[in-house]
């Protein structure tokens, strides 16, 4: 297993993400390739696990997202969490979360996820709600998350 943090990915790269997910984030990754951190995980050159801190320019937020986003000022941004579905449940992304939080211990994190059954998993990771529920531009419920480093 190996960490990766990628620099300035093509847009092939992000051939690994679903099909709605990179419809969302190509069209935008010109605008945030420049202020952005990707980090994978990889087993024998396979890319299994990735996500991206966004450090300055942030991609399309929702409804709920832009309605907070001037609480988290001193915040990065974690989005486009993936793990291969073969590769689920084998604790990929924990090692993923660990790897950001030692590049810079005292980075402040926040994301929203729009699955509750997703609580438990950043909780575990010292992500809080700050948010009990709100609703994104598809008024589907979504929750906003964040992490201190203390």
């Amino acid at each position: 297993m190996k960490f990766n943090k990628v620099t300035q990915p093509p847009i092939s790269f992000f051939d690994f993400l679903p099909e709605d997910w990179k419809e969302e984030l190509l069209p935008q990754w010109d605008n945030l390739r420049s202020s952005s951190e990707v980090y994978t995980i990889t087993i024998d050159c396979e890319l299994i696990c990735m996500g991206i801190v966004f450090k300055e320019v942030l991609p399309k937020l929702s409804m709920a997202e832009k309605l907070v986003q001037k609480m988290f000022v001193n915040y990065s941004y974690i989005g486009y969490l993936y793990t291969l579905p073969k590769y689920r449940g084998q604790g990929f992304a924990t090692k993923w979360f660990e790897f950001i939080k030692k590049q810079d211990p005292k980075r402040n994190f926040w994301l929203a996820i729009e699955e509750s059954i997703l609580i438990a998993f950043y909780s575990k990771h010292g992500f809080k709600k700050y948010v009990q529920s709100t609703y994104n531009d598809h008024a589907q419920e979504e929750l906003i998350l964040y992490y201190t480093f203390e």
